[in-house]
């Protein structure tokens, strides 16, 4: 994702409040967000959605064709799953959903990316 111009995430910080788990990002470039946690199972399973506000993507931040939440394109969870590979490993799968909206031609697409 970083070759393609996503800015390198600097920080993460997690903290519980009364709705639950949300995680405050910064990145590189001045782009911040927060996650809120709609899955929570320690040590094995979380999934974050997404909370943007106006300024969480500062001018330049990202390639100019592209808007988070825009008319075309949106991210929508990225979730984390530990599983047991060995006796002391543990294997982490990332999933990114992302959504393409309808454009003058009518196409639509709902993509999970797996890394």
């Amino acid at each position: 994702m970083y070759r393609i111009g996503v800015p390198l995430p600097i920080e993460g910080v997690t903290e519980l409040v009364d709705s639950g788990y949300v995680r405050h990002v910064r990145m590189g470039k001045g782009v911040h967000f927060d996650q809120h946690a709609v899955v929570f199972e320690p040590n094995r399973h979380v999934r974050w959605t997404y909370e943007f506000t106006e300024d969480s993507f500062p001018p330049n931040a990202l390639d100019e064709h592209v808007e988070i939440g825009g008319l075309y394109f949106d991210v929508l969870d990225t979730e984390y799953v530990m599983n047991p590979s060995a006796r002391t490993a543990r294997n982490l799968s990332c999933a990114c959903a992302l959504e393409s909206r309808p454009t003058s031609i009518g196409m639509r697409a709902r993509l999970r990316v797996c890394w």
